[in-house]
């Protein structure tokens, strides 16, 4: 496997996001629906939105919600898209979540909270209308073995908490309304779900190793046909005492996406394989990815070193999950000018893949920073000795060869502590001019560049070698 090319060295910024994860399976808690950078997730009961590209940005609440969500999804409107539509579902009282935000405006246009029919809500999307209606469409999984698809009347102003309706609406008191235009029953929890982008074609996967293809038809209301129940490849490198029944408690997918021109498909499945499909022979998958199942394991694959690891998604609320888990799937970049798509799904703990999309042969494997212990003090101090020191201006100038990341120092001239922001360790640049500059630790010390490491991961000739900063934190 090639690594891609799609990423830099080390990250463009970094945030402490503190998002809220409600449930241990639902993680679809982050979206960009404009500007690069401009992040909005869920953090306890509410919408917030950062922009993790302006330094010390603060966090906006873009909505307050009447229930503790659970996943989120948004959707570009208006003439440019410059407006946007938030939905955020609750998986425990088949909550749902809307809000209608013109352009940049710091307000809602209007918002409601809304119980539907169901049990628990596991994931909701938002599609433009491809039928005769201009308003766009919200699709809802649920625990009832069903899929809902609503219209959304976003052109309806007012501010209202909504009721439970009859079998095809869901109203407030101001008169809002979701109408349902067409549901699914499948024969298992429905987990999640992605309509593709031509609208024709609706995948969903859900408590069992198979995932479910239909055809969309009608307008003004929609009509699902069965075209494939395919079985999610079988899992490979397992650890000890995994399940030898399946399916299992543990077998699920909670992931699935299209890619822009609708012609591929993937899923990640709880099992910790990721498959994608060509939807003009879905009688095999065309890549599938396996992915290290013994990270995080511990001795003898139960887990013992962080903690009993059980195989039974009902006690995850009270003790460790695998890391490994695929909780979410995304092609993203189909949009842009170049083209160049990207294929991307992360791990229930800690690690991204990136694959090239048109090849699916390209991989980049990219540790999330965790939280962090507060930094050790370094013993002894590694002060710098080269007669040019004083021209040094950068903190990479001080990481030696050959030395683990907890014992460097910044030396003299520079100071190594502990930001206010909680959780995070900071590096401090001293200006004689600005006093104490804020710097990221990742912005100090990051693993290694394609230009600075030969094929065989040895460093090239004249380059120095950096090490990667390894958290104190747990997975968990």
């Amino acid at each position: 496997m090639q690594r891609s090319r799609h990423l830099t060295p080390k990250p463009t910024a970094i945030g402490q996001g503190q998002l809220n994860i409600d449930h241990p399976q639902l993680r679809d808690l982050v979206v960009c629906p404009h500007e690069r950078g401009v992040m909005s997730f869920l953090r306890d009961s509410d919408i917030v939105e950062q922009n993790l590209l302006a330094p010390g940005a603060p966090m906006r609440i873009v909505a307050e919600l009447s229930f503790t969500p659970s996943s989120l999804t948004a959707l570009p409107l208006g003439p440019n898209d410059e407006d946007t539509l938030y939905a955020a579902g609750g998986s425990w009282n088949a909550d749902l979540h809307l809000s209608y935000h013109k352009g940049k405006s710091r307000g809602a246009l209007w918002q409601k909270d809304t119980k539907l029919r169901g049990t628990l809500n596991n994931s909701v999307l938002l599609t433009k209308n491809h039928g005769s209606g201009v308003e766009p469409r919200v699709g809802v999984t649920n625990n009832d073995y069903t899929f809902r698809m609503y219209d959304c009347a976003v052109r309806t102003h007012g501010r209202g908490d909504a009721s439970n309706g009859d079998e095809d609406e869901d109203e407030d008191d101001d008169g809002q309304m979701l109408e349902c235009v067409g549901a699914l029953a499948l024969d298992n929890c429905v987990n999640y779900a992605s309509i593709s982008p031509s609208g024709r074609l609706l995948l969903s996967v859900g408590d069992s190793p198979n995932m479910y293809l239909h055809s969309v038809s009608g307008s003004s209301q929609l009509s699902f046909y069965p075209m494939a129940t395919l079985s999610i490849p079988l899992p490979t490198n397992t650890p000890p005492h995994y399940p030898t029944i399946r399916p299992s408690t543990f077998t699920a997918s909670f992931a699935t996406a299209f890619s822009s021109d609708s012609m591929h498909f993937a899923v990640g499945s709880q099992e910790g394989v990721v498959a994608v499909w060509d939807i003009r022979k879905v009688s095999q998958p065309m890549k599938v990815w396996q992915v290290d199942k013994m990270r995080g394991m511990g001795v003898g694959g139960l887990g013992a070193a962080s903690g009993f690891i059980s195989w039974d998604p009902s006690d995850w609320f009270n003790s460790r999950a695998p890391a490994w888990s695929v909780r979410n799937v995304k092609f993203v970049g189909g949009n842009r000018p170049d083209g160049k798509e990207c294929l991307v799904f992360t791990e229930h703990t800690n690690l991204m893949h990136i694959m090239n999309a048109r090849t699916f042969e390209e991989e980049d494997i990219v540790r999330i920073p965790t939280r962090m212990a507060d930094p050790q003090p370094p013993t002894p101090p590694m002060y710098p000795t080269d007669p040019d020191f004083e021209s040094l201006n950068s903190p990479l100038s001080y990481i030696q060869l050959g030395l683990p990341a907890s014992a460097f120092s910044a030396g003299p001239a520079h100071t190594l502590g502990t930001g206010k922001q909680p959780g995070w360790e900071w590096a401090q640049l001293e200006d004689e001019e600005n006093g104490l500059q804020p710097l990221a630790l990742e912005d100090i010390i990051h693993g290694f560049s394609e230009e600075s490491a030969s094929d065989d991961g040895e460093a090239a000739e004249g380059e120095p070698v950096l090490f990667p900063l390894v958290s104190a934190a747990s997975n968990a």
